[in-house]
């Protein structure tokens, strides 16, 4: 009997790799937005508030999402496993949402 992977050795070399620049990505960017000498005091908020607390989330998701089902699963994971997973990446594009919001009140 053959195994079904879903992704080639390459690709999940490639999002290893990828995954690992996430948290140096998310501090840059957090303390970029926090620290920034912003002049309007609702954009200041929108920016420390808003953005930096969702970009934040959106790490968090990230690591969830890939602690609950890891790269190299092969088994389709259980509903539980299928559900904590589905709401880590609601909870992600609920934050991107907010972020474009929160970028437009910036």
């Amino acid at each position: 009997m053959t195994v079904k992977r879903y992704f080639t050795q390459k690709q999940v070399a490639d999002i290893r790799l990828k995954r690992a620049t996430v948290e140096n990505k998310t501090n840059s960017l957090v303390l970029k937005f926090v620290y920034f000498p912003f002049e309007n005091e609702k954009a200041k908020h929108y920016a420390q508030q808003g953005f930096a607390r969702r970009i934040q989330i959106l790490k968090r998701c990230i690591d969830k999402v890939f602690k609950i089902i890891p790269l190299g699963t092969v088994k389709v994971p259980s509903k539980a496993r299928l559900y904590d997973a589905e709401i880590n990446i609601q909870a992600f594009l609920a934050n991107v949402y907010g972020i474009v919001d929160n970028l437009a009140w910036i």
